[in-house]
């Protein structure tokens, strides 16, 4: 009877260890990402937005070494390794999210803190990235956070979690660029500053930190826009936040974390594997991130606390 009993006491730990390593997996061997430094951003900047229009790598507002506040839209070219500023009549912030959407050729920012005052950031700045030209749409963020979260697909903006006063959020808007209208969509599962991106219709979102409970998630979570429902799609191996996200084909990768800057790996849609990684990464923390030319691109951020901004530019060949 014993030994029936630790035969099964075994086999239950069998598939514990396999349902666990279906979703999370440590750096399988050789599994590494070798970067190279190329051109300093301009300046050391901290709590910056960031954005990619598939050629170019764009570092929006943040925080200067001098505790200034940004105005600054600043532009990498991979090709020539050099940075440019495309404006600086950004309205000044921090802790805002942007992203690209290719039909406008233009950078939608929202959320985050305005320098000039204590209250958030309710507006929608677009950047047209052909022109430099700076607007300010005539709608307003029906649900303006600290670094919250913004992805695209099929000309819509989802717009996701982030924190005001100590309190995350959970929601989940969908705004239209044709209409310029917000529509809230179902909730988050949890409560949470979190990052993530959209593939195949589907939005992923990876970790997250909630500054009421000062709890640090380590799920993956996939929101199906067809169907308006949620569903728990991974773990991590680590407790993230403060992440940059970066995506390609099937892959999403994390980069860096509050708790661990030098943390990176990829997630795979299809297999619902997350794969952590070796690297000579500079760690940091609310890194900005881009994949352009089978690169993968990292910029901004910082280190520690008291770290400035992390100035170095890298690239990881992905390939």
């Amino acid at each position: 009877m014993k030994r029936a009993y630790r035969s099964l006491t075994c086999m239950v730990l069998v598939l514990m260890l396999v349902r666990f390593g279906a979703h999370a997996q440590s750096t399988p061997g050789g599994a590494a990402l070798n970067f190279t430094d190329f051109a300093d951003m301009p300046e050391r900047v901290i709590y910056s937005s960031y954005a990619n229009d598939g050629q170019y790598l764009y570092s929006l507002n943040g925080m200067l070494y001098n505790k200034r506040i940004s105005p600054k839209a600043l532009r990498f070219d991979p090709a020539t390794k050099k940075w440019r500023q495309i404006t600086d009549k950004l309205i000044p912030k921090i802790n805002a999210a942007s992203v690209y959407v290719p039909s406008v050729h233009k950078i939608y920012i929202m959320g985050g803190m305005k320098v000039f005052s204590n209250g958030l950031f309710f507006n929608v700045e677009t950047l047209d990235t052909q022109t430099g030209e700076v607007s300010i749409l005539k709608t307003e963020n029906p649900n303006p956070q600290i670094n919250c979260a913004l992805a695209v697909w099929d000309n819509k903006i989802y717009l996701f979690g982030g924190s005001d006063n100590g309190y995350g959020s959970s929601r989940l808007y969908e705004f239209d660029v044709a209409t310029e209208k917000f529509k809230r969509l179902k909730d988050m599962p949890f409560t949470a500053q979190t990052a993530g991106t959209v593939i195949d219709g589907v939005l992923y979102t990876f970790g997250g930190y909630n500054p009421y409970n000062k709890f640090i998630f380590d799920e993956v979570y996939a929101y199906d826009i067809k169907t308006d429902t949620w569903k728990r799609a991974g773990k991590l191996p680590n407790r993230v936040s403060a992440t940059g996200i970066a995506s390609t084909g099937k892959n999403v990768y994390v980069i860096g974390s509050y708790g661990d800057p030098d943390f990176i790996g990829y997630y795979n849609t299809d297999s619902g594997q997350f794969i952590k990684l070796k690297s000579n990464m500079a760690g940091r923390r609310f890194a900005s991130s881009g994949i352009v030319g089978h690169k993968l691109w990292v910029y901004g951020g910082s280190s520690s606390v008291i770290d400035p901004g992390v100035i170095k530019v890298q690239a990881a060949d992905i390939q």
